[in-house]
């Protein structure tokens, strides 16, 4: 099933858009503002966007700007109340692939998708066939041996899920997240985010001491569960769109390390602990910066919560022998020995299980890194009076010459 990211802040023309592409066979991921658009884009898989201009928090043509900086290749549509001649030509230069002005007809805007996904070389309109198996997506009718019969929209969608990929087993997440995009994961996220709010409003609320401690105890609660929730559904991202480091554009490694670092000096100063680089250089490695920040905080993340108070986190962004490394050194316990053959499993939390966590950040940092080509080893840190664990990431290097600049060699002649 093609999916569309629907990008839209009225809530009437979002609605309406998005169960008329869903009676048209489409896969809607609807998104009313402009910072969420540009999220999902960069964690997800689509074959076309229709993008509003007058956005909220990011300004549609913003949006358009990071959609092309991307690096892949998504067809944009523009859907908006503007219709100046001047805003028109804004818009196809900015990168978009055509301008439709509201209001429109359905028929319309379901023929121009059409139109521009042929250009792309989609296949939205060829008939898809398998031996004596035709179906068509353009009247979504369905044939075999001289029979024909019409589909229903989730019929149509999973027999084109199966015969886009002819040969491959397909799990039954992949084929829900094919039919149905990505709402589950608002539909996870809401009620956490209401329990969550909830909570928070009764903070200047005069409480006895007893109900003080319980809604405490509510609070660590959600907040175990929302780490958790994204956790899941960071793996569930990477299972569904493995990217080879060949398919993604070059990201400065060492940016990404700091903005995460930044992130985390809050947490690691109410410990006392001393979270700094010992050595950063400027490399670039073929990734995305989401996925490189998911992997940079969950190995942080596991620093500081491992790490005891007054402790430090040593981080070093370098290039050796023809590779980028990432190396975080911290001053914990370490990983029991008998422990280190599962430590990558989802789940599996050793036999240090006293610290809080999930059990997912290692088994997804995994999966990043055998992603993007690269390695991973743990070692601890053993000397007296001295404990630790030392992670070392090995990347890719982009091809980018003037980012991957070896300063080590330099600094050492």
């Amino acid at each position: 099933m093609m999916r569309v990211l629907l990008i839209e802040d009225d809530r009437m023309i979002g609605a309406a858009v998005e169960q008329a592409l869903k009676d048209a066979a489409y896969a809607v991921d609807w998104v009313t503002d402009g910072a969420t658009a540009i999220h999902a884009a960069e964690n997800e898989a689509y074959e076309l966007a229709l993008l509003d201009l007058g956005l909220p928090m990011t300004d549609g043509r913003d949006v358009l700007r990071h959609l092309r900086a991307l690096g892949r290749r998504l067809p944009v549509i523009i859907v908006t109340a503007r219709d100046g001649v001047d805003d028109r030509i804004d818009g196809l230069d900015l990168g978009a692939d055509d301008y439709l002005v509201k209001p429109f007809e359905v028929r319309e805007l379901l023929a121009r998708m059409r139109a521009v996904l042929r250009r792309e070389g989609s296949g939205a309109s060829a008939l898809l066939t398998n031996g004596k198996l035709r179906l068509d997506p353009a009247t979504r009718e369905a044939s075999h041996l001289g029979q024909t019969a019409q589909l229903t929209a989730r019929e149509f969608a999973l027999l084109q899920a199966l015969l886009a990929r002819p040969g491959t087993i397909l799990s039954r997440s992949e084929l829900e997240r094919q039919i149905y995009g990505w709402n589950a994961a608002h539909e996870l996220r809401t009620p956490i985010a209401a329990l969550s709010l909830q909570a928070e409003n009764l903070d200047p609320v005069d409480l006895p001491a007893a109900a003080r401690d319980r809604l405490a105890a509510l609070k660590q609660g959600m907040h175990r569960t929302k780490h958790l929730l994204e956790q899941l559904l960071a793996l569930a991202r990477q299972e569904a769109h493995p990217f080879g480091p060949g398919e993604m554009p070059p990201v400065s490694l060492d940016h990404v390390t700091k903005e995460v670092v930044a992130d985390l000096l809050p947490q690691a100063l109410n410990r006392n602990i001393d979270l700094g680089f010992e050595l950063v250089e400027p490399l670039a490695v073929p990734s995305e910066s989401v996925m490189l920040a998911a992997m940079i905080r969950n190995l942080l993340d596991n620093a500081l919560r491992y790490t005891p108070e007054g402790g430090n986190v040593d981080i070093g962004v370098y290039r050796q022998d023809g590779a980028a490394i990432l190396q975080i050194e911290d001053s914990g316990p370490g990983i029991e020995s008998s422990d280190m053959d599962r430590i990558f499993e989802p789940f599996f939390r050793g036999a240090r299980e006293e610290v809080e966590g999930t059990g997912l950040g290692l088994s997804i940092v995994k999966r990043v890194v055998d992603g993007l080509g690269g390695s991973i080893a743990l070692e601890n840190i053993t000397g007296i009076g001295r404990s630790g664990l030392r992670v070392t990431v090995k990347l890719p290097l982009s091809a980018d010459p003037g980012v991957t600049q070896d300063k080590r060699a330099k600094a050492s002649t």
